[in-house]
């Protein structure tokens, strides 16, 4: 970011690692989603801040310059792990509560706990048996902040709203026809001028796509497998191969923590969906957009979910932009077909290991 020219000196608050509160957006007579909105908590990143004095711009005036980041980049990065323990047998909202105080958030207004997730276990473990959630001096509470997600299958971030604080859920919301809202509708061929889309790409790709797994779980004498595989008339019309992915978990006890985590949806056809065009600062990561007309563009998916939002705001050439990422929404209750223990004979329901091959299917 870049200000100038000042009248006196700059102001003396901007100082690293203070608190900024970003806004974006148009005037009052542009409409609802458009207008002047809190979009982020910011914070001045250390080693970022300059005053320039340039001749050749502005008469010379004082010019301050500096960038800033969210709290995961810049608080909780420098933060080290003091005193702290053993995460795991910790009721998910206690343990939640202690650390957002730790990181110098207040847990009463500052924390948001999903109620899907609020009376969930931090799962325990010894070293070196994993998960091991034991946080010891000097540990950096980014790893440990990622290691909680990983253990209990949840999502922590910040400043999800635009207004700061910490919050935790089981990630992106699933999207239910009848019920869930629709911020923003797609449509290359509109008249109205806010909906106007400059730029879209679409990709589709399998690169990422696996339709065969095999879950181990026990140490040794105890060890024991699952085999789950997309039935054969899905996997020939799918990539046309089987695509194998394996799950170890050797302090597991029960396959039920693996299948629970595992998603066929994420493992399938990637769609990537970007577009430009004129600011929209309500649209944030999280909430759906339809795709009303695409022509040409062959698009699988008709609802997808926006994942990043990075708004340009030009006031040389008074310019204001956004640029939006999305991703095909999480549908509740989908129809997908799979079976256990190898791939189900769907006339007879047997199961028929016979029916796939362990490295590929046989053309």
């Amino acid at each position: 970011m870049e200000f100038y020219p000042f009248e006196g000196e700059p102001p003396t608050d901007l100082v690293e690692n203070a608190k900024v509160a970003l806004e974006v957006g148009w005037d009052a007579a542009a409409g609802a989603g458009l207008t002047l909105t809190r979009v982020a908590t910011q914070y001045v990143e250390p080693g970022s801040l300059s005053y320039v004095r340039d001749g050749d711009e502005q008469g010379g005036a004082v010019q301050l310059r500096f960038s800033t980041a969210d709290f995961w980049a810049v608080r909780v990065a420098r933060k080290q792990v003091i005193d702290y323990g053993q995460a795991g047998g910790n009721l998910l909202s206690s343990w939640a509560a202690h650390v957002c105080g730790r990181l110098g958030l207040d847990p009463t207004t500052q924390l948001t706990v999903s109620a899907n997730v609020a009376s969930r276990v931090l799962p325990f473990a010894e070293i070196p048996s994993l998960p091991s959630l034991d946080a010891r001096d000097g540990d950096e509470w980014q790893g440990h902040l990622q290691a909680v997600e990983r253990a209990a299958n949840i999502r922590i971030g910040f400043d999800y709203a635009g207004t700061g604080g910490m919050f935790i859920d089981d990630g992106p919301p699933e999207y239910v026809a009848g019920t869930s809202s629709v911020a923003y509708t797609l449509d290359y061929d509109t008249l109205t001028a806010k909906d106007v889309v400059y730029v879209v790409e679409y990709q589709l790709t399998g690169d990422a796509h696996r339709n065969c797994a095999k879950f181990v779980i026990g140490r040794d004498n105890l060890r024991r497998s699952l085999y789950v595989a997309q039935t054969t008339a899905a996997r020939a019309a799918g990539i046309g191969d089987d695509w194998w992915q394996v799950i170890v978990d050797e302090d597991a006890s029960s396959f039920a923590g693996l299948l629970n985590t595992w998603d066929w949806r994420r493992l399938g056809w990637r769609e990537l969906l970007v577009w430009e065009g004129p600011l929209r600062p309500a649209l944030r990561p999280d909430q759906f957009v339809q795709v009303s007309h695409l022509p040409d563009m062959s698009v699988v998916s008709s609802i997808f979910q926006i994942v990043e939002h990075t708004m340009v705001v030009d006031s040389e050439t008074n310019e204001a932009t956004s640029r939006i990422v999305a991703v095909p929404a999480r549908i509740a209750n989908p129809d997908t077909s799979f079976a256990l223990m190898g791939a189900m004979d769907e006339t007879t329901g047997d199961v028929a290991v016979t029916e796939y091959a362990m490295g590929g299917l046989l053309e």
